[in-house]
């Protein structure tokens, strides 16, 4: 019995077959870590984020503090204003919102 040379080399052998499951589970696990480092990074900038976010707000309180402290003790509008840096529009919303 002989075999056709042409139907051998159309014929994967094992090893053939192993290299390209190798592959594919190289480019899985490749796919993975990128996924992972993908992941990792929007966890970075989303923390960043809300940090800046939380100090933002946590000076907007100061300041809503401070604005009401002077208002009650008297102060003028255009002193409380200089002081804080706000406009005069910033100011009537510190000392409005609960």
């Amino acid at each position: 019995m002989t075999t056709d040379p042409k139907k051998k080399l159309e014929t994967p052998s094992e090893q053939v077959l192993a290299m390209r499951q190798r592959a594919i589970e190289e480019g899985r696990m490749g796919r993975q870590i990128e996924l992972a480092g993908a992941y990792q990074r929007g966890f970075q900038e989303g923390l960043e984020e809300a940090r800046s976010l939380l100090k933002a707000e946590g000076r907007q309180s100061e300041r809503r503090i401070l604005a009401r402290r002077m208002w009650a003790r008297g102060y003028e509008r255009s002193l409380i204003e200089y002081f804080l840096d706000v406009s005069a529009d910033e100011l009537q919303r510190l000392l409005t919102e609960e």
